[in-house]
């Protein structure tokens, strides 16, 4: 058991949640318990008691046990870079993603904080594909 910063990336409807670690960007399981115990939302970044993950550590390496909330900060940097980005022209997480250099889920983290703290607002954007193009 050890203590790690992780980011909330997505909870399914069960609450069953998923998150990085902030380090090395590992996936980490937490179970629907934990995650409503502990009231996670998609883009905090707390402090967690990990062990590795024995159901599938092929895909998710660590599972959280015990959440500590406001034990740690947003990854430092990350969201001035993407407000700069943001600036000079709209972005999917994706685009921001490889504009970054910074994985997809961490980055789509951050845009969940940065809505919801209003920093930055979310746009739908649907399009007709056309036979035969995608």
């Amino acid at each position: 058991m050890k203590n790690a910063t992780i980011i909330v990336t997505n909870i399914l409807p069960t609450g069953t949640t998923f998150a990085l670690l902030a380090d090395t960007m590992e996936s980490v399981f937490v179970n629907a318990s934990v995650s409503k115990f502990s009231g996670l939302q998609v883009g905090e970044t707390v402090q967690a008691e990990i062990v590795p993950n024995h159901q599938q550590p092929d895909r998710t390496p660590w599972q959280a046990t015990k959440i500590m909330r406001n034990a740690a900060p947003p990854v430092v940097g990350l969201e001035q870079r993407v407000t700069d980005e943001l600036w000079v022209e709209e972005a999917t997480a994706k685009e921001l993603s490889e504009a970054l250099g910074v994985d997809v889920g961490v980055v789509q983290a951050t845009l969940d904080r940065m809505i919801s703290q209003g920093k930055i607002k979310a746009y739908s954007v649907y399009a007709i594909l056309l036979e035969g193009k995608k």
